[in-house]
């Protein structure tokens, strides 16, 4: 199981703090901006080097190290452009790494915490991303089929039934 751990020099932007200029365009321009100088950083601290394939399953912890503790949505959020950073690169995604194959339940855990910095300059975020193709997959809960009634199902990756 491989680990890759990145300490960046600044916290992840919260959503509610960031200006989003006088427009769309702006904004896009700013989220794009972000995403590419966050690329960068993680790129130069992995000393220029990258996986030659991403990792199938992977856990994502994120330690966020501020001054002021965000909401649980907003810290959440900041995630957002970290993730798109470490997937591989896609149409939308310009800036990808390719360290984890991609974001979706099936192939990241992800857990996001924030730490209370004493000090401006304590502010950081810490990254740990460790590949766990190898471990059991968790199970998940698969709702009833109509949305509304029955009791649903507890499955495993593989779809196969856990709760009898």
């Amino acid at each position: 199981m491989s680990v890759i751990q990145v300490k960046l020099a600044k916290p992840l932007e919260l959503p509610n703090r960031v200006p989003l200029g006088a427009n769309f365009h702006a904004a896009a321009s700013r989220r794009k901006r972000l995403r590419r100088e966050l690329a960068r950083e993680i790129w130069v601290l992995l000393g220029c080097r990258l996986p030659k394939l991403p990792m199938a399953r992977a856990r994502v912890n994120v330690q966020r190290v501020g001054i002021q503790a965000p909401d649980q949505d907003n810290l959440h959020a900041s995630v957002k452009a970290l993730l798109d950073v470490l997937q591989p690169v896609a149409k939308n995604r310009a800036y990808g790494l390719g360290i984890i194959a991609g974001d979706d339940p099936t192939r990241l855990e992800l857990n996001v915490v924030h730490v209370q910095a004493d000090h401006l300059a304590d502010q950081c975020t810490f990254v740990t991303i460790e590949d766990i193709t190898s471990l059991p997959a968790r199970a998940t809960f698969k709702p009833a089929s109509d949305g509304l009634h029955g009791r649903g199902s507890l499955t495993d990756q593989s779809g196969k039934g856990l709760d009898g």
